[in-house]
């Protein structure tokens, strides 16, 4: 199994380093994990962390969006940064146990 991340290096102040070898310790209990389930088990762990670690930026950029066509330049410049700081990725690929 593989994992490929881009934009942000950490959560919050967790590298992703960190993470995956946390990840890779969670799975590793579950030998028999389809992918689909390791994805799963993934995400779950990845939102966790992520809605923690940028509680205040996501509540942020909600309020500023609930404002719909009415924001000022500002708001659309804060909105904009601050998305721009939230984005990212991970790709999880590979195969489990016998599969191929």
């Amino acid at each position: 199994m593989a994992v490929v991340t881009w934009e942000n290096a950490m959560i919050g102040e967790k590298s992703h380093r960190t993470f995956i070898a946390e990840f890779s310790k969670d799975i590793a209990s579950k030998s028999d994990a389809s992918m689909f389930e390791a994805a799963t088990i993934f995400s779950d762990k990845f939102w966790e962390q992520y809605n923690d670690a940028y509680a205040s930026q996501i509540s942020r950029a909600q309020e500023i969006a609930a404002k719909g066509e009415g924001l000022s330049e500002a708001e659309r410049s804060e909105l904009n940064r601050t998305l721009q700081g939230l984005s990212g990725g991970y790709c999880l690929a590979g195969r489990s146990g016998d599969s191929r």
